[in-house]
């Protein structure tokens, strides 16, 4: 728990040297030192390619793949060709085996941090919302699905602008990564949905016919993977899935009212977070679906902290921020108790 503990004190600092992030340099400095710390935590940590576990198999795939010809390695085992070929190009040219652990924390955090920055006034927050929810834990051992969600956060500049082809081609280029990055082609077409309880009333149509498509959904996920998600009912504590949800619901809620009293909400980032939940919620059939809303969560990570900016007086806003914060820590510390283990280093 030190390395942990020692990350959120780095933020502090971190916060506490640039000053109020009242501007885009100050923006981008912050979340550089912050995002390098999580690069080295990410990077550094020990993979024993002789365990079984998803990291020690990535690190062991990393070492096994520099000597496998290039005409066997698609093919070589049951992951997808992207993120096959990618392992064999790095690991000819980085042989060290701890290299695909810093590329892929690389990735995934500057795909994120990008996404905050183009995205979210509130980049303090932002990043506490990414470490506390999920996405950041389960990055530390689903390399596959952790690139194929960072390529999606690019994909987004592409919904924004509607630009579909384009955007194609970054989820097709994801799903050569992960196959289930498929699922996150339906947020094109509804991100321009208008905020209101018609559009919640459709989704909630939509969401029952994915709790009676469940079975179908897990059995065409286990083809695609070459996984059994079909037997991977629900289980573990309550707790951590419980404060998502209360993530998921404020942030809606909020929405809900700053529509209402005539402020502005963001389509795309509400659409986004809608998705997520609903998702989410089909978790409690079975737990992959968490993986899955993990390609949308990112929508709560830029859209909360901007409602909590909008929703509150400046009363209100600083109890509601500092909960939020709060919340966030505590959340993130028990799940790093909980789900990660003791923390090693390579060296």
């Amino acid at each position: 728990m030190t390395v942990w503990i020692g990350l959120f004190i780095w933020i502090v600092i971190a916060k506490a040297l640039v000053g109020v992030l009242n501007t885009d340099k100050r923006k981008r400095t912050f979340l550089i030192l912050v995002g390098i710390a999580l690069v080295l935590i990410m990077g550094c940590r020990y993979a024993d390619i002789d365990s079984r576990g998803d990291l020690n198999n990535y690190a062991r795939l990393y070492t096994k793949i520099k000597d496998v010809d290039w005409k066997n390695v698609i093919g070589y085992n049951n992951m997808e060709p992207g993120y096959l070929i990618m392992n064999k190009f790095l690991s000819t040219v980085l042989p060290w085996t701890q290299s695909i652990i810093f590329i892929e924390a690389f990735i995934c955090v500057f795909s994120t941090f990008r996404f905050i920055y183009k995205n979210c006034r509130d980049v303090y927050l932002a990043v506490l919302l990414y470490l506390a929810q999920g996405p950041f834990i389960f990055q530390l051992t689903g390399f596959r699905q952790a690139i194929a969600m960072s390529i999606c956060l690019f994909a987004v500049e592409y919904v924004k602008k509607r630009k579909l082809f384009r955007f194609l081609i970054l989820i097709g280029l994801a799903c050569t990564f992960h196959t289930t990055a498929v699922m996150f082609i339906p947020f094109y077409f509804v991100a321009n949905f208008k905020l209101s309880f018609k559009t919640i009333a459709v989704y909630t149509v939509y969401y029952i016919l994915m709790l009676f498509s469940a079975p179908m959904l897990l059995l065409w996920g286990s083809n695609l993977t070459g996984s059994d998600y079909a037997e991977a009912v629900f289980w573990g504590n309550l707790t951590g899935p419980f404060i998502n949800l209360f993530f998921y619901v404020v942030t809606l809620f909020l929405a809900l009212y700053i529509s209402k009293h005539g402020g502005e909400t963001i389509r795309w980032k509400w659409n986004m977070s809608f998705l997520g939940v609903m998702v989410y919620l089909m978790r409690f059939i079975s737990l992959p679906f968490e993986r899955i809303s993990f390609y949308f969560s990112s929508g709560i990570e830029v859209y909360l902290p901007e409602l909590v900016i909008d929703a509150f007086d400046e009363k209100g806003k600083k109890a509601a921020y500092y909960g939020f914060v709060c919340i966030c820590i505590l959340l993130f510390l028990v799940r790093a108790k909980n789900t990660i283990g003791p923390y090693k280093f390579f060296i």
